[in-house]
């Protein structure tokens, strides 16, 4: 994908993402119960 020119507006921006808080994140999610793989219900889980 090619970088935002700087005059775009940060709605239209690629977000950043801290890859070791989103690995966490999951981890929590999946140890709470989340399956990734399953096709059911929506699940929400509070990752704090």
């Amino acid at each position: 994908m090619p970088k935002a020119a700087s005059h775009s507006v940060p709605y239209r921006q690629r977000p950043k993402i801290d890859a070791p808080l989103l690995n966490r994140a999951v981890t929590a999610a999946i140890q709470a119960g989340w399956q990734p793989l399953s096709r059911g219900k929506p699940v929400s889980v509070l990752v704090e």
